[in-house]
């Protein structure tokens, strides 16, 4: 079928599509294949994907798509979604193109192609649930990647991708011992997630870099350092929104936190080493400190407790340290 643009085939079981004798080729006039439970390991060798724009292919069985560099020159996007036996991605560096990559689900997969990372034109990678993936890294800057999906892939160890447009990055439940200071070059991030990022031990100070970030949750990383919050909130004035719950090294609120005039939340939660909460910003509407049982002193301008309509809400269930002030 040397004129065939459009491929299409639902295969709904393992067993009813199978090809013995392998596949000999697909017509290189494909511009968009997909494809539902490929049953085969590759595409085929004799295959020219060169006019392909979109590639879909859900749940295959394939462990790679070719080898060496093809000529990509009008592909816009790769979904392999659940493809659990993939195990490396091709050379895409000639898929300028290139938008949207999905990979959600490649729990094999052991690492993300370098060309990949270095394509500007990229807007999507999503890459949650490939808890085989040990490094996310990229010494380009990109410019157009916004949507980074990498929640589940708890083994990663290294991480550093920045783009001139990404406004959210979740760093969950990871293997990161240390965060690369090009975090610092995210000018764009609005919100801030690492979570449950047991190995992690210290944080860059180039994360007071982020001008625009407004929440920054750091929770249940209990090894970080946090003896250099204090320079990271120095350069964090647009931020309205802090988490350090479970930060097992926290002591002290650094006294800088009073010059975040848009502060409004705080939660020190079960950070079990906190000793001083001194002075807070008079945006701030909430504090929570549960289970802070070394806490012995709290420091509330009388101002916050309330103003107009707007009451100061403050959690210190089970502080049995607290002094009576």
């Amino acid at each position: 079928m040397s004129r065939l643009r459009l491929l299409i085939i639902y295969n709904q079981r393992d067993d009813n599509l199978n090809f013995p004798q392998g596949l000999q080729s697909l017509p290189d006039s494909l511009r968009y294949i997909e494809w539902y439970r490929y049953p085969l390991y590759s595409l085929p060798s004799a295959f020219c994907p060169e006019k392909l724009v979109k590639i879909s292919m859900w749940d295959s069985n394939l462990e790679e798509l070719w080898e060496g560099i093809q000529a990509l020159a009008n592909l816009k996007k790769l979904d392999l979604t659940g493809s659990k036996n993939l195990l490396e991605l091709p050379d895409f560096s000639r898929a300028l193109k290139l938008e949207d990559v999905d990979l959600r689900g490649c729990r094999s997969l052991r690492h993300v192609h370098p060309s990949i990372l270095c394509l500007h034109n990229l807007v999507t990678l999503l890459l949650d649930g490939c808890n085989s993936l040990q490094r996310l890294e990229s010494s380009v800057h990109l410019g157009s990647l916004s949507n980074l999906g990498i929640w589940g892939c708890k083994n990663v160890e290294k991480f550093s991708v920045t783009s001139e447009k990404m406004e959210e990055l979740h760093l969950d439940e990871m293997d990161i011992v240390e965060l690369s200071s090009s975090i610092g070059q995210l000018n764009k991030l609005r919100n801030l997630y690492i979570t449950n990022c047991s190995q992690l031990k210290n944080l860059p100070n180039q994360l007071c870099n982020l001008k625009s970030l407004y929440r920054l949750h750091l929770s249940d990383c209990q090894q970080v350092d946090t003896s250099n919050l204090g320079i990271i909130l120095d350069g964090l004035r647009s931020l309205c929104i802090l988490s350090l719950r479970n930060c097992y090294k926290l002591e002290k609120v650094p006294d800088n936190i009073i010059l975040l005039s848009h502060f409004k939340k705080v939660d020190l939660s079960d950070c079990r080493r906190l000793q001083f909460v001194l002075e807070l910003p008079p945006s701030v509407q909430d504090l929570f400190a549960d289970n802070c049982v070394s806490l012995k002193t709290v420091l509330i301008n009388s101002s916050l407790a309330y103003d107009g309509d707007k009451e100061f809400v403050i959690w210190l269930l089970n502080c049995m340290e607290l002094d009576e002030q």
